[in-house]
C-alpha cells in the first residue's frame, strides 16, 4: 500500500507541475498522503463541480467559438480580396485586363472589407453582451 501511495503522490506532483491551476481536476486529484498520514481513497476523491459552473463554462466556450468563427470569416474575406486584387493586377500587367478594372476591384474590395469589419465588430459586441 505504501508503494502505491508513493507512486500516486509522485504522479500527482508531476500533474500539478504540468498544469498548475489550469483546471479544477488538477488541483482536486486524489491525494493519499497528506502530512505523512495515509487517507482512504474514497475520502480523497474530489467532489464533482457544480453543474451551474459547467453551464457558465459552456456559455464562455460557445462565446469564444463564436469569436473564432467571426475572425476566421474575416480573415478568409481578407485573403479572398487580396487574391482577387493580385490576380487582377497580374492580368493588368500582362495587358489582359484594363487598369480601370483593377481600380473598380480595389474600391469594391475596400468597401467589402469595411463591411466585414463592421459585421465582425457587431458580432463581437453581441457576444460580449450575451456574456460569452
Amino acid at each position: 500500500m505504501k508503494q502505491l501511495v508513493k507512486k500516486l503522490s509522485a504522479s500527482f506532483l508531476q500533474v500539478k507541475r504540468w498544469a498548475y491551476g489550469a483546471s479544477a481536476w488538477c488541483l482536486t486529484y486524489p491525494v493519499l498522503v497528506v502530512g505523512g498520514e495515509e487517507k482512504a481513497v474514497e475520502k480523497a476523491v474530489a467532489v464533482p463541480a457544480n453543474p451551474l459552473e459547467w453551464l457558465g463554462n459552456l456559455k464562455t466556450y460557445l462565446g469564444q467559438g463564436g469569436r473564432t468563427i467571426l475572425f476566421a470569416v474575416s480573415g478568409l474575406g481578407f485573403v479572398w480580396v487580396a487574391y482577387a486584387a493580385l490576380t487582377k493586377f497580374n492580368e493588368c500587367r500582362t495587358n489582359k485586363a484594363e487598369w480601370a478594372e483593377l481600380g473598380v476591384l480595389v474600391i469594391v474590395a475596400v468597401g467589402l472589407l469595411a463591411f466585414i469589419g463592421f459585421l465582425t465588430t457587431q458580432g463581437e459586441v453581441k457576444l460580449t453582451a450575451a456574456g460569452g
